[in-house]
């Protein structure tokens, strides 16, 4: 990538990981491991080379929030790969899908529920994580009695005062609710994890408001698929296997709008980049 500014090298990284998410998760939704897979390989050595690359450039909130995503990632892929390797799967997919053919290898549930459990593990971790460095950011301004903004920018919205939270990376901020989503998920607590999804949603519609560009519309897209995924999976059993054709297709989608958005930031794109790798304090 030769030597690149910071923010066009934020902005690549960014879109090269939405990408891959997205692939990612078109795949699994649809029950296509040899789009998965890949992907998902693809994404882990992305979010490892972006921590790699802008530790030395990014503030230590949004360094704490990348890993958060690397963690969430982590966890993510051991779970998809669990499903694709040792989960039978619903029946119908047999059928309604010609691309599964059921798992990898042998189906087996101690192997799965085993690495259910480590996923659980990860995306709890990775929510403590957060829970402590917000814990220990509040006391931080407790103890220098800072001062609230007197005036919020004309730009800004309510939800600007997550400055007092992390004013350097708000396009981050949707990865605590985003963990404790997929936590409830993975124990198939539907009613649990829409309130933390619908945060989700709340924080990129702010995003939309304040930055706008491409990267929250395609957010959007990803969090809306997943709900209707998580619907699929969780509420009706997957008796309905278009529902995950329709998630899969949307992700599909916005998988093509984030690799026009990469091809696109060949530098060109200095406001939207600078809003990824936020502002220096």
């Amino acid at each position: 990538m030769g030597q690149q500014n910071p923010e066009a090298l934020a902005y690549w990284l960014d879109f090269a990981g939405i990408l891959t998410w997205l692939l990612k998760d078109a795949g699994w939704a649809m029950r296509c491991p040899l789009l998965t897979l890949p992907a998902a390989t693809m994404s882990i050595g992305i979010e490892t080379s972006a921590i790699g690359q802008l530790w030395h450039v990014e503030t230590q909130c949004e360094l704490v929030h990348r890993v958060a995503v690397f963690m969430w990632l982590l966890g993510n892929v051991l779970w998809a790969s669990a499903e694709f390797f040792f989960d039978k799967g619903p029946p119908s997919f047999d059928h309604d899908f010609g691309w599964f053919h059921g798992p990898i290898f042998d189906a087996n549930d101690g192997l799965y529920n085993e690495a259910l459990w480590l996923t659980q593990i990860i995306f709890a971790g990775g929510l403590a994580m957060l829970v402590f460095y917000y814990s220990w950011c509040v006391a931080q301004w407790a103890t220098q009695c800072l001062p609230l903004p007197e005036k919020p920018a004309k730009t800004h919205t309510w939800l600007s005062y997550a400055d007092l939270i992390s004013p350097t990376a708000r396009d981050l901020l949707f990865i605590g609710p985003w963990l404790a989503k997929d936590l409830c998920w993975t124990f198939s607590f539907f009613w649990c994890a829409l309130p933390w999804l619908s945060l989700v949603v709340v924080l990129l519609v702010d995003r939309m408001v304040v930055v706008g560009g491409p990267r929250p519309k395609i957010m959007l897209i990803w969090v809306l698929a997943n709900f209707l995924w998580m619907y699929s999976e969780l509420l009706v059993d997957d008796a309905y296997p278009w529902l995950r054709l329709i998630a899969g297709f949307a992700l599909s989608a916005a998988a093509a709008l984030a690799l026009a958005g990469l091809l696109k930031g060949n530098g060109a794109c200095t406001l939207e980049a600078a809003a990824i790798l936020g502002p220096k304090t």
